[in-house]
């Protein structure tokens, strides 16, 4: 009686991309939209406000959870093309993921509703008929990137006509030699 090896399979890809091949990153949640844009090697900046760079603590690892995740299982056993988007919530997806790659190659991916048990996603690479079953917590880290964008905190959205004064100074709070310049508005 050899024993014998358990084989592990591993869980199947969503889809998997390389990082390097990633030049937008476009998440739709609801009414949320937000687009961000590679310009440089791993730099990445919001599309509009344009050249603003999302806050790190909520940006590091996301190019590499959109370059594509493991799922807990593929679908295609029991049905080999989806017949009814609609029983997978599929035909208006909570949250679409549309990805820019190198040499204009595009993946667009929607998650539908939840699972009953609600620890996963329908989703679907459009273009393909396969079922997948995505974890919650991956949509969820995606699709808040639309419904609360990862500004900086140094960024603050003011209406124009409510600045009343800048002061732009140069040097360091120690030096004698600290300048000032100072703007106002005629009121």
């Amino acid at each position: 009686f050899a024993k014998e090896e358990e084989k592990v399979v591993n869980p199947p890809w969503f889809y998997q991309v390389s990082e390097d091949d990633l030049e937008t990153i476009e998440v739709i949640n609801g009414d949320n939209q937000v687009k961000f844009l590679k310009i440089a090697e791993r730099t990445w900046a919001f599309e509009d406000p344009a050249g603003i760079p999302p806050k790190h603590e909520r940006w590091g690892g996301i190019s590499l959870l959109v370059a594509g995740p493991q799922v807990r299982r593929n679908l295609e056993t029991t049905a080999t093309t989806i017949e009814n988007p609609e029983q997978y919530g599929l035909d208006e997806p909570t949250i679409m993921i549309n990805v820019g790659l190198s040499r204009g190659r595009n993946l667009n991916v929607r998650l539908g509703k939840k699972t009953t048990d609600g620890r996963h996603h329908y989703g679907q690479v459009i273009g393909f008929p396969q079922l997948f079953l995505v974890v919650r917590n991956w949509g969820e880290v995606i699709g808040r990137l639309a419904a609360e964008p990862p500004l900086p905190k140094w960024f603050v959205k003011r209406n124009p006509e409510d600045i009343l004064e800048v002061n732009i100074y140069s040097g360091t709070k120690t030096s004698d030699e600290t300048h000032r310049v100072r703007f106002t508005r005629d009121q």
